[in-house]
């Protein structure tokens, strides 16, 4: 009745057998189920991609990014005729000044960037963008007016203010109006037109005699004008909207931007709760 000296192996082996083809079977089962969800989860992104209406999110974006062009304009709109201010307001030779002219408008920038985020959160962001645009469009002006380097120095300042202000301001808005599925693609478009901005002021610096440069900075004014009218009619953030306590205008204003899953993806939008990040307020 005592089991054989081969029997015990045969059995061992059997059930060793059985248990990897379990296992085989619920890993392909895993799988499946991983394939599954992935595939269910890109349907669901392109539903929201063929729901949103990227019409109303591109304008607003495409307004927005006025700012960030006018970031990279101011810096390099006054390279190329600096020599020829110096001589028209009676400070060439003078490096110091010349130095001055030129780094007016990242001292202004480095003030404005600080107080971005508190006028964001307490005003809106549509309302901090048009706050914004007051001294972007008065600061290039004043520099295209000045007869003295301290006009000069006062409009290059302000517009730093405003592009500071902006560089704030932007990636929130941008961020917070674009639909999930696209806030990575959009979002990369603040720093790319920042880049344009640049490129955009080397080209009239080379398009344009350096006699010219009131005219370069009266250009200037045009992405202040643009970001001011556009902001008139573009959305209010509906991330703003919900932390502000409004959710029923969040919720239209993020079914308008986002389509039917706009009340998903603007999320729980508890009242009163910041979206802003900590470093940017005071």
């Amino acid at each position: 009745g005592l089991p054989t000296a081969g029997g015990l192996p045969g059995k061992a082996s059997t059930t060793h057998l059985i248990h990897l083809q379990q296992q085989q079977q619920q890993q392909r089962q895993r799988q499946r189920q991983q394939v599954a969800t992935r595939a269910a989860s890109g349907a669901a992104g392109a539903s929201s991609d063929s729901e949103a209406n990227m019409g109303a999110v591109l304008f607003a974006v495409g307004v927005a990014c006025m700012g960030a062009f006018a970031f990279g304009y101011h810096l390099g709109v006054v390279n190329g005729p600096l020599e020829a201010i110096a001589r028209e307001l009676g400070f060439a030779g003078n490096q110091a000044l010349s130095g001055l002219v030129v780094s007016s408008t990242l001292a202004g920038a480095a003030v404005g960037s600080l107080t971005g985020g508190s006028l964001a959160e307490a005003f809106g962001r549509r309302s901090a963008f048009m706050l914004c645009a007051l001294p972007m469009l008065a600061g290039p002006l004043l520099s295209a007016a000045a007869t003295s380097i301290n006009v000069m120095i006062a409009g290059r300042v302000l517009a730093g203010l405003a592009i500071g202000l902006s560089s704030a301001l932007v990636p929130l808005y941008i961020s917070e109006v674009s639909p999930t599925s696209r806030r990575g693609t959009l979002g990369s478009l603040n720093q790319l037109m920042i880049c344009v901005g640049i490129l955009a002021a080397l080209l009239v610096n080379v398009a344009l005699p350096v006699t010219d440069w009131r005219l370069m900075f009266n250009l200037a004014a045009a992405p202040a004008i643009i970001l001011l009218l556009g902001m008139l009619v573009a959305p209010e953030s509906p991330t703003y909207l919900a932390a502000k306590g409004r959710r029923d205008e969040a919720v239209a204003v993020a079914n308008n931007l986002w389509g039917r899953s706009g009340a998903d993806q603007l999320g729980a939008g508890a009242p009163g709760q910041s979206t802003l990040p900590t470093p940017w307020c005071w």
